[in-house]
């Protein structure tokens, strides 16, 4: 497995081999998208330049050769047990978790539909997230964040595979933006709602959309750069930092989430984006309501 084998994520592959090469290994990551194969090629071959000798990986080394047959001791795939990642899986990840790697640099842990998570293994999942072994490293898979605890998804560097291809992904961020723009402004919702429910990438529209409030509340609350989704121009947020306080931030989040599972089932697209974008300026007008600086 190398990183040539990974196609139409340039970009990420780039991040993703920096880091490694660089020894900056985030202790949880999100890869998400509708391709299923793409994600898991995606995780394999981190998974495998995070074992290597040589940290590429070279494809020919003791550890690249166990890790593309899923033979190596350091490489976990935490596959659901039915429809589900239970919690029993949860609590044997973290066991073995916060034991030293047998031969690698790095434990590796990936969950392949993360997605399939039961509440309770989210939240068992979670508190190891919040407290990280230092020689153990989650991946986790997911067809969109939105199946995701948002403390989770918080938790991760998130790198996400839209179905577009990478040269969608600036025009989504720029639309999530622009929305964001119209209800700062207070702004109407009527030409917004036209063109969101006709936009043929309306699913991928949802996920960057989420994952732009994400990097607004990891912002407010942490400021911490380094777990924005790639990507992301900070400089675009920032006017939004001194309007919204956190509460409303996890308050839209939510509303989003909703529609995001709303759309998974048979539903009128028109009438669920009218009521989570007229939710949604609801909720932001809290921030004057509530006396935050406007």
């Amino acid at each position: 497995m190398k990183w040539d084998e990974v196609s139409g994520s340039e970009k990420i592959t780039r991040v993703l081999q920096a880091a490694v090469q660089a020894d900056r290994i985030a202790h949880a990551y999100l890869f998400c998208g509708a391709d299923e194969a793409a994600i898991k090629k995606l995780a394999a071959v981190f998974a495998a330049s995070l074992l290597c000798e040589t940290k590429e990986p070279c494809g020919i080394c003791a550890h690249c050769k166990k890790a593309a047959n899923r033979s190596h001791p350091d490489l976990h795939w935490v596959d659901p047990e039915g429809k589900s990642l239970k919690i029993e899986q949860v609590r044997s990840l973290k066991r073995k978790a916060y034991l030293l790697p047998h031969e690698a640099r790095y434990q590796v842990f990936i969950l392949t539909d993360a997605g399939q998570l039961t509440t309770e293994g989210a939240n068992s999942l979670l508190k190891v997230l919040e407290e990280p072994p230092p020689a153990s490293v989650f991946i986790l898979l997911a067809k969109n964040p939105a199946m995701l605890l948002p403390t989770v998804v918080s938790r991760c560097q998130v790198f996400s595979l839209q179905g577009g291809g990478e040269q969608s992904i600036p025009a989504l961020n720029h639309q999530a933006v622009e929305l964001l723009e119209v209800l700062k402004n207070n702004g109407g919702i009527n030409d917004l709602l036209d063109r969101l429910a006709e936009n043929e990438e309306l699913t991928d529209f949802c996920d960057t959309l989420l994952l732009t409030l994400r990097d607004l509340l990891i912002l407010q609350t942490t400021g911490q750069q380094s777990l924005l989704t790639q990507g992301r121009d900070e400089g675009l947020l920032q006017p939004f930092l001194s309007v919204w306080p956190a509460e409303d931030i996890r308050e839209a989040l939510a509303v989003l989430l909703k529609l995001q599972k709303d759309l998974q089932s048979p539903v009128n697209v028109r009438l669920a984006l009218e009521g989570a974008l007229r939710r949604l300026k609801e909720v932001f007008g809290n921030a004057d309501r509530c006396g935050y600086p406007l």
